[in-house]
């Protein structure tokens, strides 16, 4: 009997890790370009491949960028403007989520990588769990030269 509860432990535990490496982040720059000083829009996506994981609105998905990025976001809490006008309270997972920045003066023209770490909380509609999913994520903004 030990081992029956045992395995209906690891089972549950395996299930909770494969859904979280299920859900694939990517943060991209919706302009082609920035000058610096200048603002931005970053497009982030999040993308569960199992189709009964819904990303929860609340608690709110953040971004938090190392301490010296060269870029300020606008707000770190994305999901503020989307419970506005969301009666839902998943994310809608077909398009990305948009995130204003503004680029710090002092940066230099061309890619700069950027690297912080996104936190958002998921469900599984069918078995009822839930989970907060913290991911290290990088990207690159192109910095073009000052008009």
């Amino acid at each position: 009997m030990k081992q029956y509860y045992y395995n209906c432990f690891l089972l549950t535990i395996l299930t909770f890790f494969i859904a979280g490496e299920n859900i694939f982040v990517k943060i991209y720059q919706k302009e082609k370009a920035i000058a610096p000083g200048e603002s931005g829009t970053l497009l982030i996506k999040i993308t569960p491949l199992d189709e009964n994981i819904l990303i929860n609105l609340e608690p709110p998905i953040e971004l938090n960028l190392e301490k010296n990025a060269p870029i300020i976001l606008k707000n770190s809490n994305i999901t503020e403007k989307l419970k506005e006008n969301n009666p839902s309270k998943y994310l809608d997972t077909s398009s990305p989520l948009e995130v204003e920045f503004k680029l710090k003066k002092n940066i230099k023209p061309g890619k700069t990588k950027m690297k912080g770490k996104i936190t958002f909380f998921y469900c599984h509609k069918i078995e009822g769990w839930c989970m907060m999913k913290e991911d290290s994520v990088e990207f690159t903004i192109n910095v073009s030269k000052k008009n």
